[in-house]
């Protein structure tokens, strides 16, 4: 298979493993495909910081994804005590409050990361749904490279959870195009 650079460095390989042998066997068979690497809170607890460059040895962009979420002083110094792995992207949990969001989001300025908010964990069922209501929010338009309008498919979604998620999709495009 030819290898397409403008889609691989698109793509992140998500190392869900907590062995570090096998994540780097992964890593490097698939080096092809992928320019990121996501090292998930189970490898990262087993391997230890050093998973970090680890990885970046082998010539990966590091997406930490730990979902951190405390008070927001140790958010901060925790974001802070990476700065010198160069990591691109590292995900915070959204419902540690603003306050905490805030200071992880000056903390990721100062190490030059970026930072992914997650506010819904894929291990919610239709019964947490029910019980939290949750709101699904969407940034969507017409133009942007990593993100393309799907108006069917919005529909389906919005047809499927009516009763379970409150669904708005906010797209920044003229509403003439």
């Amino acid at each position: 298979m030819e290898r397409n650079d403008e889609i691989r460095n698109k793509l992140a390989l998500a190392l869900d493993v907590d062995d570090l042998v096998v994540g780097v066997r992964l890593a490097r068979e698939l080096k092809s495909y992928f320019s990121v690497l996501k090292i998930g809170l189970e490898l990262y607890s087993a391997a230890g910081p050093e998973v970090i460059g680890t990885f970046q040895q082998l010539g990966y962009k590091i997406f930490l994804d730990l979902k951190l979420h405390d008070i927001p002083n140790t958010v901060h110094e925790t974001i802070l005590g990476f700065e010198d792995c160069s990591i691109e992207l590292l995900t915070i949990h959204l419902s540690g409050g603003k306050k905490m969001i805030t200071s992880a989001m000056a903390a990721a300025k100062i190490i030059k990361t970026k930072i992914i908010g997650v506010s819904v964990l894929t291990s919610f069922s239709d019964k947490d749904l029910d019980r939290y209501n949750p709101t699904l929010i969407m940034f969507i338009c017409n133009h942007c490279p990593y993100v393309i309008h799907y108006h069917e498919e919005i529909k389906k979604l919005a047809n499927n959870f009516i009763e379970n998620i409150n669904i708005v999709a906010i797209s920044s495009n003229d509403i003439e195009n």
